[in-house]
């Protein structure tokens, strides 16, 4: 049997994709290093306003564009349906929040 290894950081990072590395809590919504942040009002700034403020941003940076997707964990209690949002950076400028909403 092989003896377990403890794996650093910077190892585990080379081993997984960046999309896949949580890297906190974000202060913006501007983030553009591939991960994905935590997203609370009392801490991130310009968050859709018309979109839970709680919740997950996956960023994924191309070498022609970055996509953002943001997963609230919840709703808003007068909406009927969950949604979320996604947009892209490209151009040098970010795209308007696209919403989707989730079908039962």
């Amino acid at each position: 049997m092989s003896e377990a290894k403890i794996l650093d950081t910077s190892t585990v990072k080379a081993l997984l994709p960046d999309a896949l590395i949580y890297r906190g809590t974000a202060t913006t919504m501007d983030v553009m290093e591939s991960g994905f942040y935590q997203i609370q009002p009392d801490v991130t700034a310009d968050i859709p306003s018309s979109i839970y403020p709680y919740g997950v941003l996956v960023v994924m940076n191309t070498a022609s564009f970055i996509l953002q997707n943001y997963y609230p964990h919840n709703k808003y209690s007068s909406e009927s349906t969950y949604k979320f949002a996604t947009r892209m950076w490209t151009g040098g400028n970010w795209t308007g929040w696209r919403y989707y909403l989730q079908s039962s």
